[in-house]
C-alpha cells in the first residue's frame, strides 16, 4: 500500500501539477480535466526525467551558509594605497545590478574523505583568490563617496586600502547535478547560489565589490561569483576568473605563479577629462533606484555548431550575401521569435541591441587586458566616432543607468559572449558542466549567450520571458527547428503523457501531436495508467517495448510503455510473453538505457525502486 506520510505531501504536488499543466505547460492550454488520482509517489520523486518536466514544482530546496570571511590581497604596495578613480563607462552602471556569473561543476568521483577534500578545496580557494587579487587589488576595495560644498563637489571612486577584503562564502545544498542540469526551465534556487542578491553596483560602499561563494552540491561543486559591475563589464569579469582559475592550477602543480593575462588597472578617459569626475548630484537618491523583475521563465536553449552553420548559410543565401556572421544570424532569429511570441500589433516598432565592447573599436584600440567597463549598448554602425560620440553626450547629461527605465519592453537585449572563455574555467574539478547566471539583470527579453560546453561554436542561449511568452517561443516552429532536436533519454516521449495520465488527465490529439506520440502507443499508455491505478503499490516500473506488425506481418514499429507497478508487471510476466528479457535492475533508469540498442526484441526492463519520503 501507499505509505500514509505520502498522501497528504503528494496531494500537494498533485495540485500544484494541475495548475503547472493548466497554466503553464505549452501542451496545458487550460483544458487539461482531471479527477481524484493521485501521482504515484516514487515516479515523481525517484527519477531526473520526471523533475525536469515538473519544472521545479516540488520544494525547492535551501541552501544553507556553512561559514564565510574575507580576503585581502597577499601583499600590498604603495600602488594599492592610491584610490581608483571611475570613468563614464563605470559610473553609469552605479544604479545596476552586480555580474552574476558561476560554474557547476562534478565532484571528483573517488574521494576517500569527502569532508578533507571539500576543506582541502576550499582551502586552495581563498589562498589563490588572495594571490589573485594581488594583480586585481581594486576589487578588494570598496567604492567611497567624498562630498563637499564649496565649491559642489559630488565623487564616487574605489578606496582599495580601507576594506575588509573581498568576500567568500561556503554553502551547501541538498541537491544533485541532475536537480540542476534536468528541469526545462532554470530553477529559481540557482539565484540562492550567488552572493549579493538584488544588489546594486552603488551598495558597494558598504558591500565588497567582489563575493565569491562556493556551494556544495551532494554530488557537484558550484562556484559563483559576483562583482561590482562598476568594477568590470563582461570581458573584464571572466578575465579575472580564468586568472584565479590560471592562479589555482600553478598552486597545484607547484609552479611560478605569473600570469599569462596580466589586467592593466589604469582606467582610460578621453582627452580633456578625468581622472577626476565630478557628478551634478548631493545625495545618491537622485540617481539611484532598484528594479524589480517581473515572474520570468528562464531556460538554455542550445544551439549546436551545425544548427548555427545552418541559419547562416540561410541567413546569407536569403540576402545574396555572404557577409552576414555566425551571430547576426542567430540574433536575428531570436529577435524575430521572440516579437512573434509576445504577439505585438503589427505597427509595433522593435529593436534587438547588443551591449557591444568598445575596446577594438576605439581609435586607437584599448588593451585586450584592459581592466574596468568598456562597452555601450548598440545597434548598428559603432564605431571610434560613435564610442566617442556617446562619451561627449554622457559628460554633457551624466546619465546613470536606471534597469526600471533603460530597457524598453518591446525589444530584446542580447547580452554576455560566446568569446568568453568560460569553460578554461576548471579548479582542479576538471571541464565544467554548465554556467548559470544570478537574479541580476534579468528582466523581459534579456538573453545571455554563452558558449556550448563542446566548443567548436556551438552556442547556448539563457532566454528570459514571461510565462506566455516563453510557451509560445516553445511552440514556435522555426525556432525550436532552428536550434535542432536534442538527443533525449529513453523516457521523454512518454514522460509528459504519462504525467498528465498518471494525475487523471486527458490528452487531446493536438497533445498527442506535440508529444510525438502515436496512438496506439497512447492507447496503451492509457490502459496501463487505468490500471495502475487499481492498485495502491508503485514500488516497481517496468518498460515494455512491443514490437507491431503490418498487414503484411512484417515488423512496423516499436512501443514501448510504462509499468509501474508490481502487480502489473507479474500479470504481463505470467501471461506468457515469451520473448520478454528482464535486462536491467537499477535505480536509475534514465541514465542507462538507450532506445536504439533494443529495437530487435522486445524487451522487458524491471527494478526495485528505492522509495523515498517527500520532505
Amino acid at each position: 500500500m501507499q505509505a500514509p506520510e505520502y498522501r497528504e505531501g503528494f496531494e500537494q504536488l498533485r495540485l500544484r501539477f494541475i495548475q503547472y499543466c493548466n497554466h503553464q505547460h505549452p501542451l496545458g492550454n487550460g483544458s487539461i480535466q482531471f479527477c481524484n488520482h493521485q501521482l504515484p509517489p516514487t515516479f515523481a520523486i525517484g527519477f531526473p526525467e520526471q523533475r525536469r518536466l515538473l519544472g521545479g514544482l516540488m520544494a525547492t530546496p535551501t541552501v544553507r551558509l556553512i561559514s564565510e570571511c574575507f580576503i585581502k590581497p597577499k601583499f600590498t604596495s604603495e600602488e594599492t594605497k592610491e584610490p581608483c578613480y571611475l570613468t563614464p563607462w563605470d559610473l553609469a552602471m552605479l544604479s545596476v545590478n552586480y555580474i552574476q556569473k558561476g560554474l557547476l561543476f562534478s565532484k571528483p568521483p573517488a574521494v576517500d574523505d569527502p569532508q578533507n577534500f571539500m576543506a582541502t578545496l576550499l582551502d586552495r580557494l581563498k589562498d589563490s583568490l588572495a594571490l589573485t587579487l594581488d594583480h586585481f587589488y581594486p576589487l578588494a576595495g570598496r567604492l567611497a563617496t567624498k562630498k563637499e560644498d564649496s565649491p559642489p563637489s559630488y565623487v564616487v571612486f574605489v578606496d582599495c586600502n580601507n576594506s575588509p577584503g573581498a568576500k567568500f562564502i561556503h554553502a551547501a545544498a541538498d541537491m544533485t547535478i541532475s536537480d540542476i542540469l534536468s528541469p526545462i526551465y532554470v530553477p529559481q534556487v540557482i539565484q540562492s547560489f550567488f552572493d549579493h542578491d538584488r544588489v546594486i553596483n552603488h551598495d558597494g560602499h558598504t558591500l565588497s565589490l567582489l563575493s565569491i561563494q562556493v556551494t556544495e552540491l551532494v554530488d557537484g561543486i558550484f562556484i559563483g561569483c559576483s562583482i561590482n559591475h562598476s568594477m568590470v563589464d563582461g570581458t573584464s569579469f571572466w578575465h579575472f576568473f580564468n586568472a584565479w582559475s590560471e592562479v589555482f592550477t600553478a598552486q597545484e602543480k607547484n609552479s611560478s605563479i605569473s600570469l599569462s593575462r596580466p589586467p592593466i588597472l589604469k582606467r582610460w578617459f578621453p582627452d580633456g577629462y578625468g581622472p577626476i569626475i565630478n557628478l551634478p548630484f548631493t545625495h545618491h537618491d537622485e540617481f539611484i533606484s532598484r528594479f524589480e523583475a517581473p515572474v520570468l521563465r528562464e531556460r538554455i536553449f542550445h544551439f549546436s555548431s551545425e544548427s548555427i552553420a545552418k541559419l547562416k548559410a540561410k541567413a546569407n543565401a536569403q540576402c545574396n550575401s555572404n557577409k552576414i556572421s555566425s551571430f547576426q544570424a542567430l540574433s536575428a532569429l531570436v529577435w524575430r521569435s521572440i516579437t512573434r511570441a509576445r504577439c505585438f500589433p503589427h505597427e509595433q516598432v522593435t529593436s534587438c541591441r547588443l551591449a557591444t565592447g568598445n575596446r577594438t573599436r576605439l581609435d586607437p584600440p584599448l588593451p585586450e587586458n584592459y581592466f574596468g567597463n568598456s562597452i555601450q549598448t548598440a545597434v548598428v554602425g559603432h564605431t571610434d566616432k560613435a564610442v566617442r560620440g556617446w562619451l561627449e553626450s554622457w559628460f554633457q547629461s551624466h546619465f546613470i543607468y536606471q534597469l526600471g527605465l533603460f530597457f524598453d519592453p518591446n525589444s530584446v537585449m542580447m547580452g554576455s559572449s560566446p568569446r568568453f572563455n568560460k569553460y578554461g574555467i576548471e579548479f582542479g574539478l576538471g571541464k565544467g558542466l554548465a554556467v548559470r547566471s544570478g537574479y541580476a539583470h534579468k528582466f523581459d527579453g534579456k538573453v545571455s549567450c554563452y558558449p556550448g560546453r563542446e566548443g567548436g561554436g556551438s552556442i547556448d542561449l539563457e532566454v528570459c520571458l514571461p510565462p506566455n511568452s516563453m510557451s509560445a517561443l516553445e511552440s514556435n516552429q522555426e525556432f525550436m527547428e532552428a536550434k535542432g532536436r536534442q538527443k533525449q533519454p529513453f523516457l521523454a516521449r512518454f514522460s509528459s503523457a504519462w504525467l498528465l495520465l498518471a494525475a487523471g488527465g486527458n490528452i487531446t490529439p493536438q497533445d498527442s501531436k506535440a508529444m510525438r506520440i502515436h496512438s496506439f502507443e497512447l492507447y496503451l499508455l492509457v490502459l496501463i495508467c487505468n490500471s495502475t491505478m487499481r492498485y495502491q503499490s508503485t514500488n516497481y516500473l517496468a518498460v515494455l517495448q512491443i514490437t507491431s506488425k503490418n498487414a503484411e506481418g512484417e515488423s512496423a514499429n516499436n512501443y514501448m510503455i510504462v509499468l509501474t507497478d508490481e502487480g502489473l508487471v507479474k500479470h504481463f510476466m505470467e501471461a506468457r510473453f515469451s520473448s520478454l528479457i528482464l535486462l536491467l535492475k537499477n535505480e536509475n533508469i534514465f541514465s542507462f538505457i538507450s532506445p536504439y540498442n533494443l529495437r530487435k526484441k522486445p524487451s522487458i526492463f524491471l527494478f526495485n525502486l528505492v522509495e523515498k519520503k517527500l520532505k
